[in-house]
């Protein structure tokens, strides 16, 4: 069970892995997200780990890894899917989309808008 401390952890981790990846300092935002991942598997939370995997997608993009980008939001779909959280499945939704339009698939991208 996830404690107040972890969380807090992971909040900032992912924080900072934004942060990180507007600098263009990718292999710090991967860190960051692999830790927070870490600890979220630790922790056993479902919801951190897909916002864990799905910030790893967001790091991937950036660097135009586009199959890593899309194995990692297939990841956070899936986690999110079984927690029936609308949010989470919207944010992994259009990420698909991003890596297919990214990827010249336009047919496609428009499947998962």
């Amino acid at each position: 069970m996830m404690n107040r401390d972890q969380e807090l952890v992971i909040k900032s981790l992912l924080g900072r892995n934004q942060v990180y990846r507007m600098m263009g300092m990718n292999d710090d935002a991967k860190a960051d997200c692999k830790k927070a991942l870490s600890i979220s598997i630790k922790s056993r939370s479902r919801k951190h780990i897909a916002d864990s995997f799905l910030n790893l997608s967001n790091v991937y993009g950036a660097i135009s890894k586009y199959d890593k980008m899309l194995y990692f939001s297939r990841r956070a779909l899936q986690i999110n899917e079984e927690l029936k959280d609308k949010n989470g499945i919207a944010e992994c939704l259009s990420d698909i989309a991003e890596v297919r339009e990214n990827m010249g698939n336009y047919k496609k991208a428009l499947e998962n808008h």
